[in-house]
């Protein structure tokens, strides 16, 4: 079993086709403590990924949420629609001093 100290800063690199919407869902108790936190996702395999994973943060209040440089496409989304290309990865950011 794996835990987390919750005096420590956590860095996480999320990306996991597509699935990773799902997997900040299942981590999100952990999210909403408010501890220190930074992670770049993945938000370029569904059309809608950078705005979910927006509202995701958003909504639990207290990230810095920025877009990392350059775009990307997936040529395997099936349902893809302009724009056609997109921001690839989001740097999500929230600093806690103990």
């Amino acid at each position: 079993k794996y835990s987390i100290r919750y005096d420590e800063s956590v860095s996480l690199k999320m990306d996991i086709e597509g699935a990773e919407l799902a997997a900040l869902h299942g981590g999100r108790k952990w999210l909403e403590k408010g501890e220190s936190f930074s992670g770049y996702i993945c938000a370029y395999h569904n059309q809608n990924d950078e705005n979910e994973i927006r509202d995701f943060f958003t909504e639990i209040g207290g990230y810095k949420i920025e877009n990392t440089k350059g775009f990307m496409t997936n040529i395997y989304d099936k349902n893809q629609q302009s724009p056609w290309l997109r921001r690839g990865v989001l740097r999500i950011k929230r600093t806690v001093v103990h």
